[in-house]
This record gives C-alpha cells, structure tokens and sequence, in this order.
C-alpha cells in the first residue's frame, strides 16, 4: 500500500493523501505501544518508519473527498492536538535509539536531557500555548504531553 512512503502520494486526491498519513501513523503508534505492552524489543531506526509527513491539524469536518487542496493548519486547537502530541513524543522516541544507554557517559547523558527540555518546549510552543482545557480531549493531550516529558 505504500503508507509509509509520502512519495506513493503523489498521485492521489489531498484527501486520501491525509487519511492514509493519519492511518500510517496510527499504526506506528500502536505498534509502539504493543511492543511497550509486550515487553518485545521495538527497531529503533527512523528510517522504517518511512518519510511519510504528519497528519496537519485539520479538523476532521474540513476534510471531504471532493477537496483540490488541503485546508491549512488551524490556529487554534483541534481534535488532532491529541494524535499530533502523540506522533511527537512516538517520533523522538524514535530518534532516542537505546535510552537505556544515555547514562554511560555524562555527554550523553547531557544530550539526552537537553533533547527532553527541547521536546517540551517544542510541544509546548505548537500545540499546548493556547490549548483549550475545557475539552475533555485537548485536557487529555496536555496530561500526556506533561507526564510523558516530565
């Protein structure tokens, strides 16, 4: 099927591009969290998880199939902030390789909690800044967000 390659995209409509990007990383996630569930080792190389782009931060109402173009990126928040926070935190994961290792030296070890300071500030800055809490998800989203970084 070609999800995780963003180039098996170009020949579709902007809206099933964006399902199948929000489909790919649905599956990365949870394949992520089965192997934390199960105890298995997860690859930790980016690369198998392909160049597909993230899902932008569009509501699911401003996606129809009759679409030429994509709807741009909402400035405030929408139901996506919860997947989107998810994918980052998934992402730098990732890019982590073996966290168990980051203390066998202090560089590392430096690195390691410097990229934790920059995720938070990151997920802070794009998607938590004007948040709103009032919605049950949007308050869920900053929980994760917040404990997973803390």
């Amino acid at each position: 099927m070609g999800l995780h390659r963003e180039s098996s995209f170009e020949d579709l409509s902007p809206f099933e591009a964006e399902l199948r990007r929000r489909v790919w990383w649905k599956i990365a996630i949870l394949e992520g969290r089965t192997a934390q569930s199960t105890g298995t080792s997860m690859n930790s190389g980016i690369q198998l998880y392909g160049d597909t782009k993230q899902p932008l931060g569009v509501t699911g109402d401003n996606l129809v199939p009759s679409m030429s173009v994509l709807s741009r990126p909402s400035l405030v928040t929408t139901e996506m902030v919860f997947c989107s926070v998810r994918i980052e935190i998934g992402v730098w994961i990732i890019k982590q390789k073996c966290l168990l290792d980051f203390a066998t030296s202090a560089e590392r070890k430096y690195k390691f909690l410097k990229s934790i300071d920059d995720l938070e500030s990151h997920i802070e800055e794009q998607y938590l800044r004007a948040i709103n809490i009032d919605i049950p998800l949007n308050l869920l989203a900053t929980y994760l967000a917040r404990s997973a970084v803390c």
